[in-house]
């Protein structure tokens, strides 16, 4: 897993227990659930941010790329505000990774129900640590960027 310490540092009590849970349920094999959490906690640290900078309530709708693509533009992180063409590229690639992650949730999540048929296309370990372990380093990543800006 990820080492998230710049995280630990955020006094929001609900990151910290989803940064708990995605830990947790990939130790207990509940795949389903961690996914869930990564996506919860990727909402979190933008909600986190956006409501810090903004000084207001934010009024999120759910639709997560759009929350992700109004804190890096916050955060002056948008692909094109980098001069290097790596960067640009990795912080491109970021926007397919929560896109990713929003749809994982909404595919193999426990939030929505499964029929006998789908039983054997379920998210494995592989694929729901692939997925905690990038949203924790976006996460990160992102925190990094809120501190950087104070």
């Amino acid at each position: 897993m990820v080492d998230t310490g710049q995280l630990e540092k955020i006094s929001f009590e609900y990151l910290h227990e989803q940064l708990n849970k995605c830990k947790i349920k990939i130790v207990e094999k509940d795949y389903e659930v961690a996914i869930t959490n990564a996506r919860t906690l990727v909402e979190s640290v933008c909600l986190f941010i956006l409501e810090k900078i903004n000084k207001e309530k934010y009024k999120y709708d759910g639709n997560l790329i759009k929350l992700y693509k109004e804190t890096a533009n916050k955060l002056s992180i948008l692909p094109g505000t980098s001069r290097n063409d790596n960067i640009k590229q990795i912080t491109s690639g970021i926007f397919s990774i929560i896109n990713g992650i929003s749809g994982l949730r909404n595919s193999f999540s426990d939030s929505h129900g499964t029929s006998p048929s789908e039983e054997s296309s379920r998210v494995d370990m592989k694929h729901a640590t692939l997925t905690v372990n990038l949203a924790k380093t976006i996460t990160e990543y992102l925190y990094l960027c809120f501190m950087e800006k104070l």
